[in-house]
């Protein structure tokens, strides 16, 4: 029987980091989803066409806008055109506008009234996209990424060549130009076919500071990609710069149906982080190029010109708050950016197990890979690592202050050759509570922001001292002996054998911030377990 019940308790310890695994994976996010592919094959090599010349363009499409859950996969549907185009054989020069905006909320919305276009690419942080495909249309609205600015390039389809006009754009901003372009005009354009291909999309989110390896097909290629290295950066997030991680590299091609030309494939996948350092949600992007191409199968068609983009947008959390200052610090090897918002909240790359302002700045408990770290980050987006110390000894004892005795919790702490520490104790009495050190044989306050309580102890943030003095500012009795200080508070000590241990643990830091769903869910868990051990004792 005891065994049985041994082995109860331990498969409901099991249970905790499993129902943690179960809540995170009911996650739900926001996808919104493009893949273009445009592929131009110049059937004659000359640049002037000839009377009646024609190019082969094939476009294949697919978008989504969805809720889904994290780290499952939804389904959408590729459309796939291919057009006839035949062009006229004389260059004329066109006057027009392009009117284009890209919002906080990654939408790209264009108007123009200039002929022949066929791709709009955006350009942001040296990285290309492909976000629309198609055929002389005059209203584009799609998705895409900007990091705050870039350019917006679009093309034209002319005959042999492929022309293009580039436009700079900031997140926000309302543009309009005038432009004039010259280009073969389209007399006719045919459609040659059209078909629908289904397409199964993945919704994982990235491990954070983990490589990123995976493979794909596109436009009849097969690619294996692989990150380089992890960047950890700041970038812009739904109207504000915040913690990002950015991985980004080159995909070796492993299967391919054409020959001559180049060929080149990358990806960078961003991914966001709010305050605590939760995921706000990350973007994916994959592009291929392709120019000076022939088909294996179909030489005949000509040099083809290939473009294709995948765009991924998850969305988990959406308010973000603007950026005051930011810091960099190392966790094992890793470099954490941290963020100071205009809420006075703290945003990470790592996890922030605790965060509290203090007189110098801002103090933040950073944990990544079950390793802590804690830094002061300061206005002059300055940071200090702050070592995490242990008392070496807490003892109860009365000490005079103005004239009046208090209980008090001397703590001797080792700080040598530290800038910045931090300990705590645990309160023993609920009343109000004043910290003071012993600076040159005199009693000093500490700044009350530089002490705060969490979970029953108080934790004490300091530049810093050997003796400290945890005062419970409930008057006691008269006082016996008295050593003066030079701000006239007199310190009485009555040592005693009572002692107080004292650590400070990544558990007893988040405790008060797990999540009230995951509890009830643990709750509910154990219940039924137990409810279901019962049943099956009371049967044998």
């Amino acid at each position: 029987m005891r065994r049985k019940l041994l082995v109860i308790l331990l498969f409901l310890l099991l249970l905790l980091p499993i129902g943690q695994s179960i809540a995170s994976s009911q996650s739900t996010a926001t996808i919104l989803y493009e893949r273009y592919s445009s592929i131009y094959i110049a059937q004659n090599e000359t640049i002037i066409p000839l009377h009646g010349e024609s190019v082969i363009y094939q476009v294949r499409s697919t978008t989504l806008n969805t809720t889904a859950n994290i780290g499952g996969v939804v389904e959408a549907n590729s459309n796939i055109t291919t057009y006839t185009l035949i062009f006229s054989s004389i260059l004329s020069n066109v006057s027009g506008y392009v009117n284009l905006q890209v919002s906080n909320d990654m939408v790209l919305i264009l108007h123009t009234n200039l002929p022949n276009l066929i791709r709009v690419i955006v350009n942001t942080s040296n990285t290309s996209v492909l976000v629309w495909a198609g055929i002389n249309a005059t209203n584009v609205k799609t998705y895409a990424y900007l990091n705050g600015s870039g350019y917006v390039i679009l093309q034209f389809a002319n005959a042999s060549n492929i022309a293009e006009i580039k436009i700079p754009v900031k997140i926000g901003e309302n543009i309009t130009i005038k432009t004039t372009l010259q280009v073969y005009e389209i007399k006719e354009i045919e459609i040659s076919s059209t078909f629908e291909t289904h397409l199964v999309i993945q919704t994982n989110l990235p491990r954070r500071y983990e490589p990123i390896n995976f493979s794909g097909n596109y436009t009849g290629m097969k690619f294996m990609f692989s990150s380089e290295g992890i960047t950890a950066t700041t970038a812009y997030f739904n109207g504000s710069f915040v913690p990002a991680l950015v991985w980004k590299g080159e995909g070796l091609q492993l299967m391919t149906g054409i020959r001559g030309g180049h060929v080149k494939s990358e990806f960078k996948t961003i991914e966001f982080y709010g305050v605590n350092g939760t995921t706000l949600g990350y973007v994916h992007l994959v592009t291929v190029k392709g120019s000076g191409i022939r088909s294996v199968i179909m030489p005949s068609l000509g040099i083809s010109n290939i473009l294709f983009s995948e765009v991924k947008i998850v969305l988990l959390h959406g308010y973000v708050s603007g950026l005051r200052f930011i810091g960099l610090t190392y966790i094992n090897g890793h470099p954490v950016v941290i963020i100071v918002n205009d809420k006075d909240h703290v945003e990470s790359t790592a996890y922030v197990l605790l965060s509290h302002k203090v007189s110098h700045g801002f103090l933040a408990f950073l944990s990544l890979n079950n390793s802590i770290r804690v830094i002061l980050l300061t206005p002059s987006n300055v940071t200090f690592n702050v070592s995490l110390v242990k008392p070496i000894n807490v003892i109860m004892t009365n000490v005079s202050i103005n004239g009046s005795i208090y209980k008090a919790e001397k703590v001797i702490v080792n700080s040598t050759n530290n800038s910045y520490i931090v300990f705590n104790v645990s309160i023993v009495i609920n009343v109000t509570i004043k910290v003071y050190k012993v600076v040159n044989g005199e009693l000093v306050s500490l700044n009350n922001s530089d002490y705060f309580i969490v979970n029953k102890s108080i934790v004490v943030f300091d530049d810093p001292s050997i003796t400290y003095y945890i005062v419970y500012m409930k008057p006691q009795s008269t006082p016996n002996t008295t050593i003066q200080t030079s701000t006239s508070t007199t310190l009485t000590s009555y040592t005693t054998t009572t002692q107080i241990s004292s650590t400070l643990t990544a558990t007893q830091i988040t405790s008060n911030k797990f999540p009230i769903t995951l509890i009830a869910i643990i709750i509910i868990i154990l219940l039924i377990i137990i409810l279901a051990v019962t049943l099956t004792i009371r049967r044998k």
